[in-house]
């Protein structure tokens, strides 16, 4: 599912997007998948352990919660608490005059509020002006003198108004007000007084807000970085956003409420008109979780302290509220920690997913829900990886495989012979973490208990008292606690490790073992053997295996290292082997080994006889627990959760007593089929009988069926849960009336059979409403999925408008929303696009020549993976020259010489990649060339001084960085000045001495004396070595600026390293193929017989298929090593389209404009040909685009006009081509005939342009002569 579909979808769909970089994913180990579109995957995996992870930006609600309390929130002082209300002017007015006719009112402007000093100078010219209606502190100014130690507040009396009064006489008195400079207006009558701010800024107290942005919701406040203080009024918010309130609660007091209540309150309330968007995302949100089952969760609650059942389906309900259609999504047992009941309504959820979907799945409640189902088997490990059934539930309940016998019930999960009654009790009194109630629990020692529940119910509550209880020795969480004094042993479902070189050997000390057997038996230091170690590890990966590769716009991926091959050992270790009977095995070999087949080996002479009996007892243990198939050196990373848990309880099943011991294992039966059901069972059993106390979270019901006793919590989620409904052996369970455990134990008692499901509702066309991107007007249009769409129109009406701003920007913005959180988190998103509403919208891939980076290894090969496959070709079909006589050798296991008997190995296709380090010309680093200096690139005015014009200097460097003040080269140059007696100032560089040019290019081996000055005056003397211009520019001038490229001397341009060179398809080295022009390299792919292999025969069938469309689009003369930085627009357009056309992805919208320019009329053809290929692939193909012969191609065509500009924007015809010729549009008449182009009268040329001698790329030394004007 995840290696192969996932891995292949995934890489397909990147390297579209990363057509241009030299770093390919490799293909998943399956010879061919059809069908396969874009997927998104929903692994276990999934924790998060950033502490500052919270429900809310997990599940990326938490942006729009920031957007609503930043627009539509309530601002309140942060001094004295005032709601901060701004009104205009016209508002203040309308105020005024209601006020003022109810009762006669005084208009006061308020100028100075609680201000120290005397204000001697405000308050004569106030008295000028105003004269009595000066108002200080309350009373009417008397002229003194004011204390100037005091706070004052002054204000003016602008005008008495009553009943009678005028609209004008109010809006009068209000300018009057504000002209004086006030922010607000006092309306003042007899009973009481109301203050009117028209700006930011408390009425009461004066304090100036400022504006409250969204970063001011998840920024920490400075004072005391997020802790907690007055300022911020113990939120940790920065103190604007602290100030908020929406619906009377601050942005903190919200994120604590569960989803269920916070859903109730956006329902129950009304929202503003330009809130519908925000509302509507937050609502989708809240319902997704709710749907999942995570209702009674609070929006706050951390990411790290959430369950792996519960990391899931959070990243379920992303996917959920994805608004992007045709995605094929992969969920790996997404029923891990969901009760029964939960799982009734979690799978239902499935369909509203806008795509197919795959599940892993052992639940038969599941899996019945679904309509198609696929049987591996029918064992595990090296006995599975066989399709064991393929077909409808139906047929499954019926089939004869251990599933189909599991699910129907005619086999059961074997339970353990009865154990005695418990007599004995750990008891905890008045537990009241969280949720649970004051519950007493009694646990029965030397049992199996097991705690259930539904989710949120409080069992993961409860293990939070029991475990630091014990542990601590100290109530947690509860009054007391009544028992043994046991220790507590957590076996959790975290990884065994964090890091790929961790794995299930080195967790139980085995690999100790395997480092000492072959340390003895090859003379090495055990540590060679460690990957851990740099004494044999890969030096490249540093014994990962892999290689981390930044992706551009997406999350980091790993490809397989190419020293060694995903070996992690060094050629040394890897060259030496071990004997084992009839076999011999590398380190890495061993490691690749699974516990089964190890168990044998380890029995190792050159081992001690108590290193024996230790692999022995540990190799049983993990073969015990049910991890038999699973390989010795798999990373720890990529262990499900249920199999980290039983690597960890392996080790306490060699454990004689276990009488003083807790163990608390979550959800072992996770990943588990039923078949291995009863092995869980019989190792539980035997931590039991050897003495442990077992405490077991479960779902199972055969493991509840198999307990001693039952702790059944709830009877709802969240503070609905938390009461203790039964506390007993199973069978008296199922009389408890409340509980829903109970109803699923009942319930499980009658077979379960698979229900038929109406056909899913799948979307036919992509309907687009209101798009007003520039210039379009309210575009409506339906595009049907699945054809070849024209948009045409004359130049200027809104066709990329509507192809580029609105789908493009809308499928780009849809699927980073399907991403996670720490996926999106390094992606600037974009504004949404200008449209209403998009509709049917799938996975949507741009085909357009933008800049690109210049990259030598990025080619019209690796562009269009036609380089891949040949080297699969070459590794397969090639044929080797003995590098010792000149011979052809023959193929066998082996590359071995009849006439000399040199023996070489056979490689892999990867090895003829010029990327590849290991067999990379080491000179020129598989580039072919090298940067030669050309001084005379450099010195273009040799009459010149250095620094008054001698060199060129397209930018900053040479020539500031070598002739100003304060940079380095400037003093260095100095410096060479001094020595070789020249100015670089005023000498010319034709004047200079022979000695003093070749220093000054090349460097000048003697250390010079530099005295270096930083800006603030500061000097100091070094000693430096002078490297000369082109030492500066040694690594980084690829482009060739001051440099020529020429060919290198140690591969001669082979690129390769010999060995590799000596391997030839047809007669020609890898080198040469590339080199070859396309048409030339087709023709020799016909002459290839077909090989028997059908992995060879699919690279060749490529090969020829993407051959034979870049020449028939006019590309025959470009060769697969061309950069793919030089093409033009319309050759990098063809080549991105063959690209896309390789994928073989499915359910794409793929978006061209004009990919016709460039093309010559004859190739025109071929062109529509790949388009329709695409089409029928079962992709949307979308094309801006002005030749009637595409025109005429297409399924369906949308005409925009009538005009350009403002007069276009309009969707003028839209039909088939029958339809847009009858059309009064100008595009009708192009193709009814009736518009022709007329030539002018041919001009005369007032001169020329000649170019003599061209030679770039295929150019053959031409001479052309272009006529001016």
């Amino acid at each position: 599912m995840f290696d192969t579909i996932y891995h292949e979808a995934r890489r397909r769909f990147l390297e579209i997007f990363s057509l241009g970089s030299s770093i390919k994913l490799i293909p998943a180990s399956v010879e061919t998948i059809s069908g396969l579109g874009p997927a998104i995957a929903v692994g276990q995996n999934l924790l998060n352990r950033n502490p500052l992870s919270t429900l809310a930006t997990a599940s990326g609600l938490h942006p729009f919660l920031r957007l609503l309390y930043s627009h539509f929130g309530n601002q309140y002082c942060p001094q004295c608490g005032t709601e901060l209300s701004i009104l205009t002017e016209d508002e203040i007015m309308d105020i005024l005059l209601k006020k003022a006719r109810e009762s006669p009112v005084t208009v006061v402007a308020p100028l100075l509020h609680n201000v120290q000093g005397s204000h001697k100078t405000l308050l004569q010219l106030l008295t000028d002006e105003f004269g009595n209606r000066v108002i200080v502190d309350s009373f009417p100014w008397t002229p003194g003198t004011l204390n100037a130690q005091t706070p004052h507040t002054i204000e003016i009396e602008i005008a008495s108004l009553s009943g009678d009064l005028r609209a004008t006489q109010a809006r009068d008195a209000v300018k009057k007000a504000f002209a004086l400079g006030s922010t607000a207006i006092i309306i003042r009558s007899p009973e009481k007084e109301e203050i009117l701010s028209r700006a930011p800024v408390c009425v009461n107290c004066g304090y100036w807000f400022h504006p409250v942005e969204p970063k001011h919701f998840h920024t920490a406040c400075p004072h005391c970085q997020g802790e907690g203080c007055t300022s911020c009024l113990n939120t940790g918010l920065h103190p604007q956003a602290a100030a908020v309130k929406w619906k009377g609660l601050r942005l903190p007091e919200l994120l604590a409420l569960s989803v269920d209540e916070t859903h109730t309150l956006f329902e129950d309330n009304e929202f503003p008109d330009t809130s519908h968007r925000l509302h509507t995302e937050i609502v989708t949100r809240l319902q997704a979780l709710r749907t999942v089952g995570l209702g009674y969760i609070t929006l706050d609650r951390s990411s790290p302290t959430v369950s792996r059942g519960e990391a899931q389906r959070i990243r379920l309900a992303v996917a959920l509220t994805s608004r992007l259609e045709d995605m094929l999504h992969i969920l790996d047992e997404p029923t891990i920690g969901q009760h029964p009941y939960d799982v009734q309504r979690l799978v239902p959820a499935f369909r509203e997913l806008s795509g197919p979907v795959i599940f892993v799945e052992h639940d038969r409640m599941a899996a019945a829900h679904a309509d198609y189902a696929i049987d591996l088997g029918p064992g595990a490990g090296i006995q599975g990886g066989k399709i064991v059934f393929a077909g409808s539930l139906e047929e499954l309940w019926g089939a004869d495989t251990p599933t189909g016998q599991y699910f129907s019930f005619r086999e059961r999960v074997a339970l353990p012979r009865h154990r005695t009654k418990p007599t004995k009790f750990l008891t905890i009194r008045k537990a009241c973490l969280r949720n649970l109630r004051d519950i007493d629990v009694p646990i029965p020692l030397s049992r199996l208990t097991v705690v259930t529940g539904i989710s949120g119910s409080g069992k993961s509550t409860f293990i939070d008292v029991l475990e630091p209880s014990l542990r601590k020795k100290n109530p947690q969480g509860c009054e007391k606690v009544e028992g043994p004094p046991l220790t507590p042993v957590v076996v959790d479902q975290s990884p065994i490790g964090r890091n790929p070189r961790s794995n299930p050997a080195t967790y139980t000390k085995l690999s100790d073992i395997i480092r000492e057997l072959y340390s003895r038996a090859t003379k090495l230091s055990p540590s060679h053997f460690s990957f851990n170690r740099p004494e044999g590890r890969c030096p490249l990966c540093k014994g990962m295996g892999a290689v981390e590769v930044k992706m551009r716009y997406l999350p980091s991926t790993w490809i397989t290292c190419e020293r060694c091959e995903g070996n992690r050992f060094s050629e040394e270790v890897l060259s030496r082997k071990v004997d084992f009977g009839d076999k011999s095995l590398t380190i890495a070999d061993f490691y690749k080994l699974t516990i089964d087949e190890a168990r044998p080996l380890l029995t190792h002479k050159a081992l001690s006889a108590t290193q024996r009996t230790q692999a022995k007892r540990i190799l049983e243990a993990l073969r015990d627990v049910g991890l038999g198939y699973l390989s010795l050196g798999q990373p720890s990373p990529t262990l499900s959760g249920g199999e980290a848990q039983r690597v960890k309880l392996a080790k306490y099943l060699g454990s004689k007593s276990l009488s003083r011991k807790l163990l608390i294992l979550d959800e072992p039966s996770t990943g588990l089929h039923p078949k291995d059901i009863s092995g869980l069972l019989v190792v539980l059993d035997r931590l039991v009988r050897a003495g442990g106390t077992v405490v077991v979270i479960e779902h199972n019901t055969d493991i509840m069926r198999a307990a001693d006793w039952i702790i059944d919590l709830g009877p709802g989620a969240g503070p609905k849960g938390g009461e203790l409904l039964f506390a007993g052996p199973p069978d008296d369970l199922l009389s408890e009336e409340r509980s829903l455990t109970a109803r699923a134990l009942q319930t499980e008692l009658e077979p379960t059979t698979p229900s038929a499901h109406p056909p899913p509702d799948i979307s036919r066309d992509i309907i687009i409403t209101e798009a007003s991107a520039h210039n379009l007007k309210s575009v409506t249009v339906t595009i049907p999925k699945n054809v070849f769409t024209v948009i045409t129109g004359v130049s200027g009406s809104g066709k990329s408008s509507l192809i580029t701003d609105v789908l493009e920007a809308e499928a780009r913005r849809r699927f980073l929303e399907s991403l996670s959180m720490y996926e999106r988190q390094s992606v600037k998103e974009g504004p949404e696009a200008p449209v209403k509403s998009v509709k049917g919208l799938g996975v949507a891939v741009s085909v357009r020549a933008g800049p690109r980076e210049f990259n030598r290894r990025a080619t019209v090969g690796s562009d269009t993976e036609i380089l891949h496959h040949l080297t699969v070709l070459l590794s397969v079909l090639g044929e080797r020259t003995c590098m010792e006589c000149g011979s052809s050798m023959n193929r066998t296991t082996t590359w071995k010489c009849p006439q000399c008997g040199a023996a070489a190995p056979i490689e892999k296709s990867s090895a003829f990649l010029f990327s590849n380090w290991f067999s990379a010309c080491p000179t020129c680093q598989g580039v072919g060339t090298i940067q030669k200096p050309n001084p005379q690139k450099l010195i273009v005015n040799p009459d010149n001084p250095i620094c008054r014009g001698a060199m060129y200097s397209p930018g900053f460097f040479p020539k500031g960085f070598l002739c100003k003040p304060f940079n380095s080269g400037y003093y260095m140059v100095q410096a060479l000045a001094e020595r070789y007696d020249f100015d670089p100032q005023s000498t010319p560089w034709n004047q200079m001495s022979e000695k003093a040019q070749h220093a000054f290019l090349f460097g000048d081996p003697e250390p010079l004396t530099v005295t270096f000055v930083n800006r603030k005056g500061q000097s100091s003397v070094r000693k430096h070595r002078f490297p000369g211009f082109f030492g500066w520019i040694r690594d980084w001038d690829v482009g060739g600026t001051y440099t020529e490229a020429v060919v290198c001397p140690h591969c001669k341009g082979g690129r390769l390293r010999p060995e590799f060179l000596a391997v030839t398809l047809q007669g020609h080295t890898i080198h040469e193929l590339t080199e070859m022009p396309l048409t030339a390299l087709a023709e020799l792919m016909n002459t290839i017989t077909e090989p028997a292999s059908r992995t060879v025969r699919s690279s060749l069938d490529t090969c020829t298929r993407r051959l034979t469309f870049l020449v028939q689009v006019g590309l025959g003369y470009l060769h697969l090593n061309r950069v793919s930085a030089s093409l033009s627009a319309g050759e990098a357009e063809r080549v991105t389209l063959a690209g896309v056309l390789g994928s073989k992805l499915t359910s794409l919208t793929v978006l061209l404009d004009e990919p016709s320019r460039g093309l010559h009329p004859s190739e025109v053809n071929a062109l529509v040909g790949a388009l329709k290929e695409l089409r029928d692939e079962g992709n949307t193909v979308i094309v801006v685009e002005h030749d009637p012969v595409i025109i005429r191609k297409a399924d369906h065509i949308i005409d925009i006009g009538p005009g350009a500009g403002v007069e276009g924007g309009h969707i003028v015809a839209e039909g088939s081509v029958s339809d847009i010729a009858r059309a009064e549009t100008v595009t009708g008449k192009w193709l009814r005939g009736e518009c022709t182009i007329h030539p002018g009268k041919r001009r005369s040329p007032r001169n020329w342009m000649h170019i003599r001698g061209a030679r770039q790329h295929n150019l053959k030394n031409i001479d052309v002569h272009i006529p001016l004007g």
